[in-house]
């Protein structure tokens, strides 16, 4: 049996300035499975992300000028290599939109395209038998555009609305899962993901520009019921995402960068031995920010996993909601 992560992008995400910059915070798409050697599976994640709250100083306003959102279809594939080694690619695709309203004439920027694209490397270290801790990491490279313009008239958007960040950033991960003595099927969920950024020199208003270093931190519980043929499993799990402030040149940007906390309840669908679907949602429930800033309200995710081992027999799956 094999244990590896599966990234995605975070998004998003995985990589944001506020919650929804250039790219996608793949970090927090990172999904953990145990499946055999030399098998391949494949992930379809759609990522809704509504940003509608405003803070200011740390305070959140009842500013409903600004309103924006982010879809991202995120594809990873996965390859477990042998019993100890994984491989994860991660190709988000983002679309993007907000709408100001200034002095009664709104303004409309989209656009959309191919984001960051992430390559990671899990390893497993034998904990124990059936539960082993798992570390990785990996890269980010800058397959997003930086410069796209406005669909609708044509000017260059600003870095927060670009699909990508222009940077090779490096992503960190560890993760731990834990059954409770008394029910095998109750597990107990814990990992951490660090992102750690490059400057960028490939965008249009700054001659170098760095977001933020990321860290998030997952932690709840799990647990499997039958449902007719269908085996369930709900989850209820905590992020703590914490970013540094970006920097222009150098100079810290006071509006970026802070503390958020999340609540986060999923449920899978195992339909078969090898289709599993997947959805949760994001509820914030501490925000301390910098600046002034525009942060997520409300996310929807969906996914569907594939695997393509071919013996079921031998997979024992892990694929919880983080």
């Amino acid at each position: 049996m094999m244990l590896v992560c599966c990234m995605a992008v975070i998004p998003n995400s995985i990589f944001s300035q506020t919650c929804c910059t250039g790219g996608v915070p793949i970090t927090g798409a990172l999904r953990i499975n145990t499946y055999p050697a030399n098998s391949v599976q494949l992930r379809l994640t759609y990522d809704y992300n509504k940003i509608e709250d405003v803070y200011l100083d740390g305070s959140l306003t009842d500013d409903e000028r600004i309103k924006r959102a982010t879809k991202t279809i995120l594809l990873q594939a996965d390859y477990v290599i042998n019993k100890s080694v994984a491989l994860s690619l991660l190709v988000p695709y983002i679309w993007t939109s907000e709408e100001t309203d200034q002095l009664s004439q709104p303004l409309l920027l989209e656009t959309n395209g191919i984001g960051d694209i992430s390559l990671v490397a899990q390893f497993k270290i034998p904990v124990s038998e059936k539960y082993p801790l798992v570390v990785g990491g990996g890269i980010k490279f800058p397959t997003g555009e930086t410069k796209k313009i406005n669909n609708s008239d044509g000017f260059i958007l600003p870095a927060n609305l670009q699909p990508g960040t222009g940077s090779f950033d490096a992503i960190f991960l560890i993760s731990y899962q834990t059954p409770f003595s008394q029910r095998k099927s109750l597990q107990l969920t814990s990992s951490l993901f660090y992102r750690l950024n490059s400057s960028s020199d490939n965008l249009t208003f700054h001659e170098r520009y760095r977001f933020g270093n990321e860290l998030q931190i997952f932690a709840g519980i799990s647990d499997d019921y039958v449902l007719g043929s269908i085996i369930t499993t709900p989850s209820l799990l905590f992020r703590l995402r914490k970013t540094q402030k970006d920097q222009i040149e150098d100079f810290d940007n006071d509006n970026t960068g802070g503390t958020w906390l999340y609540l986060v309840p999923g449920i899978n669908l195992n339909i078969t031995p090898k289709i599993i679907l997947g959805f949760s949602a994001e509820l914030p429930i501490y925000r301390n920010l910098n600046g002034f800033q525009i942060t997520t309200s409300s996310k929807l995710v969906a996914t569907i996993h594939i695997n393509f081992s071919k013996n079921d027999t031998d997979i024992k799956q892990f694929d919880k909601q983080f």
